[in-house]
């Protein structure tokens, strides 16, 4: 655990790293495949549903933040229910889905760069899985590395404040062209409401939507990750609860940008862009240049989110570390500024390497993650049921008791979504990218389990 003089986030800190790592990128490049497959209403609805799936598993980590208030998040968790072994490999998981998202967010950077300053892409290295990697954005992207691990190397303060400009600065510019867009919308553009397939039911559309929703809300756990360094006037009752409302405040920023998008111009024009929310604001602007806007926008929500989940990653390292599962010596605190510093170097150097793959590993990033993440979010609830049944507490009202069974149902449905993708490879008798990191990451965990100390100090 980090020393109590470290413990300086607050409420707002808080609330930026849940609602900072689940607002990136994917509101600028997927908004636009929501309205053709489902319509303006089908979209709305589609995306409501998945945010109550995802609202039901974050019920179960504010509570279970409740118990555990400390470094490690789910890791903590399942070691107090299921021991130091299981932990150990549920983390060795996290921390893969962690690392992953960041090498999208690295990869992804460099790609927004290079569309707001097209000249930027000049200096092609080499060409793997069917995209080209140029030198100028992969450069950019290390120099943006560098500065979100500097800024967790000085302090959890730095990390924070990083998170809440970054975060803040991407609400602002939202708020912008979200009042822009609304200002010149013509209801007319936003029909039809509802994409109707050929025997006369708009339920495949709305169910398109609910099938990625998952991804757009995933990213809430990273508040578990800071509870242990709250400030000192928070509980962790109301410090879990930034759980519920930084996906409550991403719902709403999603329908917003939907809805203020869809109306601005008519729907074959908006859909025939490359990328229609920028192309939908450039409208509301009136500029090109200012419809840019959302681009940068887009950039501050990938540097957000990348800046949660590297410091998730360095805590996850740390609670691994100090248990003994890998080398113990990534638990060791600077002397001065009492964070991981070598868990932070080796996140540092970790993610670049994944960003080589360049754009093309993106899509098998991405099948891979939601698979981890719904394995994740099962173990946390089935331990919370476990936990209840061990623990005396006050009596559970209806809603409470059974809204782990919901959550548990909606991870088995993330995980079947997820694997669609891979089994269309597998069927072109391709073998799934995302399947042989997922085997090679569990052989090496499976290997890290068998050689780990029966027990460790805590």
């Amino acid at each position: 655990m980090l020393a109590p003089s470290t413990r300086k986030l607050g409420p707002l800190q808080l609330f930026t790293f849940g609602f900072g790592t689940i607002v990136g990128i994917a509101w600028v490049v997927l908004m636009g495949q929501l309205l053709a497959s489902a319509g303006l209403a089908g979209a709305l609805i589609g995306l409501t549903i998945g945010a109550l799936m995802m609202a039901t598993i974050g019920v179960c980590y504010a509570e279970m933040g409740t118990r555990f208030p400390v470094a490690g998040g789910e890791v903590a968790y399942i070691r107090d229910v299921y021991g130091r072994r299981r932990a150990h490999l549920l983390g060795w998981f996290l921390l893969l889905s962690c690392l992953l998202v960041c090498g999208f967010e690295m990869v992804s950077v460099g790609w927004i760069l290079a569309q707001l300053w097209p000249p930027l892409a000049h200096t092609r290295l080499y060409r793997i899985l069917g995209n080209d990697v140029y030198l100028e954005p992969f450069a950019l992207s290390v120099a943006a590395q560098a500065l979100i691990a500097r800024a967790n190397f000085v302090g959890v303060r730095e990390a924070g404040r990083l998170q809440a400009l970054t975060t803040g600065m991407k609400i602002a510019l939202s708020v912008c062209f979200i009042v822009a867009g609304l200002r010149i919308a013509r209801p007319e553009y936003g029909h039809p409401l509802f994409v109707i397939d050929h025997d006369g039911s708009p339920l495949p559309g709305i169910i398109s939507v609910i099938t990625i929703a998952p991804f757009w809300f995933s990213g809430f756990n990273a508040v578990s990750q800071t509870l242990s360094e709250r400030s000192a006037s928070l509980t962790p009752a109301h410090a879990s609860r930034m759980i519920l409302i930084s996906l409550a405040a991403a719902w709403a920023f999603y329908c917003l940008v939907l809805l203020s998008m869809s109306l601005v111009m008519p729907r074959e024009d908006l859909l025939s862009q490359p990328l229609p929310t920028a192309a939908a604001f450039q409208a509301a602007f009136r500029s090109p240049l200012l419809g840019n806007v959302v681009l940068f926008a887009g950039l501050l929500g990938l540097v957000s989110t990348w800046n949660a989940l590297f410091f998730s990653c360095t805590r996850i390292l740390l609670v691994l570390g100090s248990d003994g599962f890998v080398a113990p010596t990534l638990s060791s605190l600077h002397e001065s500024n009492g964070t991981p510093a070598k868990a932070i170097l080796l996140t540092a150097l970790a993610i670049p390497v994944l960003a080589l793959f360049g754009r093309g590993v993106i899509g098998p990033v991405l099948s891979a993650f939601s698979v981890v993440m719904a394995g994740i979010y099962a173990a946390v609830c089935l331990a919370l049921l476990r936990l209840r049944t061990r623990s005396v507490s006050a009596p559970l009202g209806a809603a409470a008791r059974f809204l782990p069974y919901l959550a548990l149902i909606a991870c088995l449905l993330i995980a079947l979504f997820a694997l669609i993708e891979p089994f269309h490879a597998l069927r072109d008798g391709q073998v799934p990218l995302a399947w042989l990191v997922l085997i090679a990451w569990g052989s090496i965990g499976a290997w890290l389990v068998w050689r780990a100390p029966q027990a460790t100090p805590a």
